[in-house]
């Protein structure tokens, strides 16, 4: 079963800090692609969030702070 499954009618919007979005773009990693690797959003922020702080972890800190929100389509 794919556990994606219930997510086909579903956007996912991500309001997030550049202290999140930024460590990741800077190695060239899209935070598009990490919204998909699980299906919560309450996890996927956290995720971006826990990556963003792995990728500066040679930069001085910033504020990375991200929200995600499914949005059901009718």
């Amino acid at each position: 079963m794919d556990p994606f499954s219930d997510r086909h009618d579903t956007r996912r919007l991500l309001l997030c800090t550049d202290g999140a979005y930024a460590p990741l773009e800077e190695r060239g990693q899209g935070v598009g692609g990490i919204l998909d690797l699980v299906d919560d959003a309450k996890d996927a922020a956290a995720l971006v969030v826990d990556d963003a702080i792995t990728a500066s972890v040679d930069e001085s800190a910033d504020n990375a702070t991200a929200l995600v929100v499914d949005i059901a389509e009718a």
